[in-house]
């Protein structure tokens, strides 16, 4: 099999039945045909092939022109199946935000507040999937303290969590003699100088995230979280 011969099963991933894949790449072949011309190619009847043209047509995928009396059939440059792309990617932002929305509903109705949830992460790997357990959070706004001389860099969780919820507000933390001055206009930033030998970075959003070199705790506690939201604010106003 050559890459042209697996053409019509990548477009069913954008979207596309079997028969449109299939009509669609017929249509592209002949340029310009009529309905009768490309029913004869794809051997399937034209009444089908009419009814297929239609959706192709309501997806910008094929345009119809009349010559002398007779319906003519064109498809559309392959560059409009990066529209389809971009709406199929858009639905699909909108339906996860929607799925976190419900997961939010039920956490808030469901949930013990002063039950005490705590996962302990170790090694690269593993702060690698508590980070990932961070960026899909449901909160927006983030509290983050950073100790030590190489905070860890959040950009990429930041960047995520703003495409998912839009409009978020972070604010840092930094005490120690190093910092990242970010260039997100929705993190704001203290740099308090202080000479910290240990490394830690302190995340507090709708749970608690705590990392130290390549340990972290990931806790979910709403009477833990106050006590550094607490914290975070009193050392935020007075540093």
């Amino acid at each position: 099999m050559n890459n042209f011969d697996i053409l019509p099963f990548e477009l069913r991933k954008l979207g596309l039945t079997e028969r449109e894949a299939k009509i669609y790449l017929i249509s592209l072949e002949l340029t310009k045909a009529t309905a009768y011309e490309i029913a004869k190619k794809a051997s399937i009847s034209r009444p089908t092939v009419y009814r297929v043209l239609r959706g192709l047509e309501k997806k910008k995928l094929v345009s119809q022109t009349k010559e002398k009396n007779k319906k003519y059939f064109t498809a559309s440059s392959p560059e409009e199946l990066l529209g389809m792309l971009k709406i199929k990617r858009r639905e699909a932002e909108e339906q996860e935000r929607e799925f976190l929305r419900i997961i939010s509903m039920l956490q808030t109705k469901y949930s013990v507040k002063n039950k005490c949830k705590i996962k302990i992460y170790k090694g690269h790997k593993s702060r690698k999937g508590l980070l990932e357990n961070f960026s899909n959070t449901l909160s927006k706004e983030i509290k983050v303290i950073f100790i030590g001389r190489n905070p860890l860099n959040l950009k990429k969780e930041y960047i995520k969590i703003n495409n998912r919820l839009r409009n978020i507000r972070i604010r840092e933390i930094y005490f120690g003699n190093f910092a990242n001055r970010s260039s997100l206009k929705y993190v704001n930033q203290k740099i308090l100088s202080a000479d910290m030998s240990s490394e830690m970075a302190v995340i507090i959003a709708d749970s608690l995230i705590v990392i130290k070199e390549n340990t972290g705790f990931y806790i979910e506690n709403e009477d833990i979280k106050d006590i550094f939201q607490l914290l975070f604010d009193s050392i935020w106003v007075s540093g």
